[in-house]
């Protein structure tokens, strides 16, 4: 006998594309294995920060970037070249380079 306002939750039936399991179980587990392949990854490259503050400016930007190395040092060179007005040059790329430090 049910209690008024309970609802049951619907029973799916395992299904041989998934090894027997039910789809949404299979689902939920790639998506937690993706996860944990990321974190692993993201360990292996340690993030970096470039944060405006403490380059050399004018301008008294507040800007922070954060991620991987590669992801940090494109996007800082972009920020150096059209916010800041810096010729986009392999000296710039690497004195942003040389700035970077590990995320806190």
């Amino acid at each position: 006998m049910e209690s008024a306002g309970v609802i049951k939750r619907a029973t799916l039936p395992a299904d041989s594309r998934f090894g027997g399991r039910k789809a949404a179980d299979f689902f939920w587990d790639m998506i937690r294995s993706t996860a944990k392949r990321k974190e692993c990854v993201m360990a292996k490259n340690e993030r970096k920060v470039a944060d405006c503050r403490l380059f050399p400016s004018e301008k008294k930007c507040s800007v922070t970037i954060a991620g991987t190395e590669d992801e940090v040092l494109e996007i800082a060179v972009q920020h150096a070249v059209t916010t800041h007005g810096h010729k986009k040059t392999p000296q710039l790329r690497e004195e942003i380079r040389k700035m970077l430090r590990p995320e806190a």
